[in-house]
């Protein structure tokens, strides 16, 4: 007599493919392709972007805000010159187009400036240093151009 490795189960073929159907109508099962390696990718991209813009706007607005308490009339003259480039490594960069406005906020006032904006930015967002640097950017180009730079002039007038 043979030994069976498997025994059969007293229950017929159509009564088992009764119970698998009932089981498929209990939990049905998902047809949803899992995603990508890529798609998940670009959602994580996507997530982040979001977030370093709001951080973005955050790190602006307090920069304004310490502008306007430390020099007062002043600020707006200076914001038309200063562009807010992002938090970098904790450390927010800020561009200007003059060599002098640079070394005025980034040597000068530096530590009142990132006292104020520490302050300012309490439980939203760490800052651990300030940079500023003297760079031509485009919103200060176009802001020279629209009120005419002295050089142009000069050289206009001279030819």
């Amino acid at each position: 007599m043979r030994k069976r490795l498997v025994s059969r189960s007293g229950k017929s073929v159509r009564q088992a493919s009764g119970e698998l159907e009932q089981l498929r109508r209990w939990r049905p099962v998902s047809q949803a392709a899992p995603a990508t390696f890529a798609q998940g990718l670009a959602a994580l991209d996507d997530l982040q972007r979001r977030m370093n813009k709001s951080s973005r706007a955050r790190l602006a607005a307090a920069w304004s805000m310490a502008l306007e308490e430390l020099f007062g009339e002043r600020a707006r003259e200076m914001q038309a010159h200063c562009e807010v480039r992002g938090s970098f490594g904790g450390s927010l960069r800020v561009s200007t187009d003059s060599p002098a406005l640079a070394h005025e906020l980034g040597r000068v006032r530096r530590q009142q400036l990132l006292d104020r904006m520490r302050a300012l930015l309490a439980g939203k967002e760490s800052l651990a240093g300030l940079e500023v640097k003297a760079s031509s950017s485009e919103r200060a180009a176009s802001e020279r151009e629209r009120r005419g730079s002295v050089k142009g002039q000069i050289i206009q007038e001279s030819t």
